[in-house]
């Protein structure tokens, strides 16, 4: 029930409405009085009707009140924090997306046939370290509790101890970085075929290398399905409509995955080899 509050803003005279009246001392004063007294109680009736109402209509409104104000704090809560709310709904698992804020910056594309960019151009040792930064990572550490919720077992290579422990693994957004390196490598054979790792295997094994490439890009594309919108122009010197291709889309950052996938780098020497132990489950065919 909820308490009664005192009149604040009530008269004196309002207030004695509702106190009784003393009794009086002679007759006629008492019949006078319960003249009085009964007026006082009709009075007294219909002022406790009327509170009664304004009681139940006060409560009722605090209580809608209060719901609406509980329901658009809740609406507001749900919005700032529907970035986590929604990332398992919109992600497989990763540890990566329990440790880094959920924040996407709106991002316009740089479409332009002819824009400049650190990652393009004709082959150089700047656009070379561009790329090296994205994709020249080290094996990173995942707990067990992590490389089972993301899908795999516990058949999955282990860390030796001496590093660390842990279950080996790579994200997958360097694997696919990679790939689409080694096309822009691939794009520029003269230059990469004696330079480039990716090229020093068999002529087939690169071929199949770079087919494995375009299908798993295809498949990132695919899974994604972007649906941003790309509108038209009518631009000078083109007789058809020209797409506009600097389309605004919702970003990750880039740069807070890649400081959680250095965070967990595997400290091994340069040039170390991963070894199978004797108790290691061996395959009889790649994944």
């Amino acid at each position: 029930m909820l308490p009664k509050l005192p009149c604040e803003n009530c008269s004196r005279s309002d207030e004695t409405l509702c106190e009784d009246s003393d009794s009086a001392g002679s007759e006629t004063d008492l019949v006078v009085e319960r003249g009085r007294e009964s007026s006082s109680r009709r009075k007294r009736r219909g002022i406790n009707i009327w509170n009664s109402r304004n009681t139940l209509t006060s409560s009722i409104i605090a209580l809608v009140i209060g719901f609406s104000i509980g329901a658009a704090g809740a609406s507001l809560l749900f919005y700032f924090n529907a970035g986590p709310a929604c990332l398992p709904l919109q992600n497989a698992y990763s540890p990566v997306l329990q440790n880094i804020p959920a924040k996407y910056t709106s991002v316009r594309f740089n479409g332009t046939l002819d824009h400049p960019s650190e990652y393009r151009g004709p082959p150089s040792l700047s656009v070379d370290n561009a790329w090296d930064h994205m994709t020249k990572v080290k094996i990173i550490s995942v707990s067990e509790s992590d490389i089972l919720k993301s899908g795999s077992t516990k058949d999955a290579i282990q860390i030796p101890e001496e590093f660390g422990g842990g279950y080996m693994a790579t994200l997958e957004v360097t694997h696919q970085l990679h790939c689409l390196n080694f096309l822009r490598m691939a794009s520029h054979w003269e230059y990469y075929q004696y330079k480039a790792v990716e090229f020093s295997d068999e002529p087939s094994m690169v071929r199949t290398h770079l087919d494995h490439c375009i299908e798993m890009l295809r498949q990132v594309l695919m899974c994604n399905a972007d649906a941003g919108i790309i509108s038209h122009r009518w631009v000078k010197g083109y007789t058809r409509p020209y797409p506009d291709f600097n389309v605004i889309h919702k970003c990750r950052d880039l740069d807070q995955v890649m400081s959680w996938s250095h965070h967990h780098e595997v400290p091994t020497p340069p040039g170390y080899q991963f070894k199978a132990p004797a108790n290691a489950r061996i395959f009889d065919s790649p994944p």
